[in-house]
Formats: C-alpha cells, sequence, structure tokens
C-alpha cells in the first residue's frame, strides 16, 4: 500500500511531499533585507567580505539542503550589489555558538585587509556566534549579519537595534497550521496536491522597523 509522506523542513525523499520553507527563498529574503543597508552605510564594495556560518560537513550541499540559503543568500546579494568581489566569500563551518565564535575570529585574523563584513546563517546559534566574534573585534556598523530563526538572543540583539546583527529571519512557523491542515485534508481525501507546500519567510527587523 501506499503511505502518504510529508517531509517536515527536511529535503524530502523519493515520492515524499516537502511541508515548511524554501531554501533558496530564505537565502534570498536575507539577502534582499540587507543589500540596502550595505548601501546606505556606503560600504566600499571591493573591501566587502561575504562570510557566512553553517555546517557544510554535516549538511552536505544537495538541493534541499540548509546551505542552499548561504549559496542564495550569497547569489543575491552579488546581484544586487554587482561591484562585489567574486572571491571575497567565505563558509564557515562551525556547529554552535562557541565553535562560530572561534572560526569567525580566526578568519577575521587571517584577514586583516577586510573592512567590511556581512553574511547570513542556516540557524541563528552559529549567527550569535559570528556576532560576538565581529563586536569582540571592534566591528560595528562596518558589520551586518541577518540570523535566521528568531532565537530569543538573536531577537534581542535586533530589538535592540545592534549594529551588527541587523536581522533574524522569521520563517513563519506560527502561521504552518494554514498551510498543512489544507495539505492535510488534501492528501486524506486523496485529492492530488503540489510536491511542495512553502511557508513565506520574512526577515524580522523588530524595533528597528516599528514592529
Amino acid at each position: 500500500p501506499c503511505i502518504p509522506t510529508v517531509q517536515f523542513y527536511i529535503a524530502p525523499g523519493k515520492n515524499a511531499i516537502y511541508f515548511g520553507n524554501s531554501q533558496p527563498q530564505q537565502g534570498i529574503a536575507a539577502a534582499n533585507y540587507v543589500a540596502p543597508i550595505i548601501k546606505a552605510r556606503k560600504w566600499d564594495l571591493k573591501q566587502t567580505w561575504i562570510v557566512s556560518t553553517g555546517q557544510k560537513s554535516a549538511f552536505g550541499s544537495d538541493p534541499g539542503s540548509p546551505e542552499e540559503r548561504i549559496t542564495y543568500f550569497t547569489k543575491q546579494l552579488q546581484k544586487l550589489l554587482p561591484g562585489l568581489p567574486k572571491n571575497q566569500v567565505t563558509l564557515l563551518d562551525c556547529a554552535d555558538t562557541p565553535a562560530c565564535r572561534t572560526a569567525m575570529a580566526d578568519w577575521l585574523t587571517a584577514h586583516p585587509q577586510a573592512k567590511y563584513v556581512t553574511g547570513a546563517t542556516v540557524y541563528d546559534i552559529r549567527s550569535l556566534g559570528a556576532h560576538a566574534a565581529l563586536k569582540a573585534a571592534g566591528f560595528s556598523n562596518n558589520a551586518a549579519l541577518v540570523g535566521n530563526g528568531l532565537e530569543p538572543a538573536a531577537k534581542a540583539l535586533v530589538d535592540g537595534k545592534d549594529p551588527i546583527m541587523v536581522a533574524t529571519l522569521d520563517p513563519g512557523e506560527q502561521n504552518g497550521g494554514q498551510f498543512v491542515i489544507p495539505l492535510a485534508l488534501d492528501i486524506l481525501a486523496g485529492k492530488p496536491v503540489p510536491t511542495a507546500t512553502y511557508i513565506p519567510v520574512s526577515a524580522y527587523c523588530g524595533k528597528r522597523c516599528g514592529k
């Protein structure tokens, strides 16, 4: 017998239906948010690096993996800011906040020429580490990170108008029911359903945007 399977937030297996956020759209949303900030701060793009935090060693890079958030962030940001050098892009492979803080601190030590730093992440536990390292190194308006996941610590930084953690992506999980319940009912009724149903994602900018 055929058993309908819906994969929540994980790249679906063969014949499974995906429900959750679009990985590429998360990266695009992050880039769309941070690009105007970089322009407003009048960064010299030739001295700007994209340094993101993920864990390719664990997630891999197959379509549907969380690393697509980073890939599409980079592509979209380079599209919006065509002056960004293509070779000034780094993905730090780190699992948690302390590891990402160390990885970013080491990267900054090895790249003293990096005047401006921006980056996305697969999740806030990593962006918080990158944030701590950039703050300790004296970066303020010359760094701009977009987190992911609405972790309380990241959300608090955004609410406090932190110059480095400028936003964290809101995956919209609180609105998931309005999408997944109709999907489940259609499956139960034997009706055709799309192979993927995506929850819209947006950048949470908190009190910075009057929210």
